[in-house]
């Protein structure tokens, strides 16, 4: 039986997610559990790649960081609570490889999420903001991903799955990089290169002609995770949007490819609640926000804490843990 984390894209709303997982992960720290530990796969499109691929190698992430911003550790440690007068204690098991670390990595992701918003949002042209030939932002974010997640897919610890997906332009289908039976092994097994091709949402960010982010298209459990781990027993706890209308900086005369792509967005959610017996969505309402409103991230982050995590818990206790 393989219990699977699944996250959602949602561009910069992706902080939706983490402020959620963050109130599970200090539930279960209460109760001396490690939240991430209890689950098997960590899978993910566009954002949600960018945090699954953090979680499944979140011991090396944060080790790393240790190593190039001390400084940014200590404000990762007062934000997960830790005494400061225990700080060199926990340091200590972060660089062994020891420390329980998932309230850790939440809260990391969190801050990269809120304080390098504008790195990752660098307009190409800040005079045109939806420009014709080109992309709206830079791929600054890029240099970010190798910054703190620059490992290679055998850098994954043993009995943890990661399955990132994207779409393939030439090949016009959905391409899946895990280290789980060597798939996707034609293309890069850098995590950060896989992670910057999920990303890489069309109109958004640049693409290497390949890879790009396909993430109403494939958030779907069922077209993914019940393919690659046929004859499987799964349980999924899915973190993603409520049934929703995502908006797209489209001109008018191409709504209709939003209304398409919305058709398949809440098609395949509704697809996963039907055939997965075991499936748990903890959902998040993105309202009328755009994938790329930073500058509304304290309004955001305000609205995501107030989720009601309950019958996440009880999820998890039954069926997780």
């Amino acid at each position: 039986m393989l219990k699977i984390l699944a996250l959602e894209g949602g561009g910069i709303l992706a902080i939706n997610f983490l402020i959620g997982l963050r109130k599970l992960s200090v539930e279960f720290d209460k109760q001396k559990k490690d939240l991430l530990d209890y689950f098997d796969v960590y899978s993910g499109v566009s954002s949600g790649a960018i945090i699954a691929a953090a979680f499944a190698v979140r011991e090396k992430v944060l080790s790393h960081l240790l190593k190039i911003d001390e400084s940014l550790m200590n404000e990762i440690l007062f934000m997960s609570r830790v005494p400061k007068c225990k700080f060199q204690e926990w340091k200590k098991r972060i660089r062994e490889h020891k420390q329980k670390c998932s309230t850790l990595i939440i809260n990391l992701l969190i801050y990269i999420f809120r304080n390098k918003s504008q790195d990752i949002f660098e307009l190409n042209d800040p005079s045109n903001q939806l420009p014709i030939i080109g992309t709206k932002y830079t791929n600054k974010k890029y240099y970010l991903f190798k910054k703190y997640i620059d490992f290679n897919m055998k850098d994954i610890p043993n009995k943890r799955i990661l399955v990132v997906k994207t779409f393939n332009l030439k090949e016009l289908k959905i391409d899946i990089f895990s280290n789980y039976q060597n798939l996707g092994s034609k293309y890069s097994r850098n995590i950060a290169d896989i992670v910057d091709w999920s990303s890489n949402a069309p109109t958004y960010f640049p693409n290497n002609g390949v890879h790009v982010d396909g993430g109403n298209f494939i958030n779907s459990s069922f077209l993914t995770e019940k393919q690659i781990f046929t004859g499987k027993d799964l349980i999924f706890f899915s973190i993603g949007s409520k049934f929703s209308k995502i908006n797209l900086p489209l001109n008018e005369e191409y709504k209709w490819f939003q209304n398409l792509v919305n058709v398949f967005y809440n098609l395949g959610k509704q697809i996963d609640k039907i055939t997965n017996d075991k499936y748990f969505q903890l959902s998040f309402d993105f309202k009328n926000y755009h994938l790329d409103d930073f500058q509304l991230l304290p309004e955001i982050c305000q609205n995501a804490e107030n989720i009601d995590i309950s019958n996440a818990i009880q999820f998890i206790h039954n069926h997780i843990i």
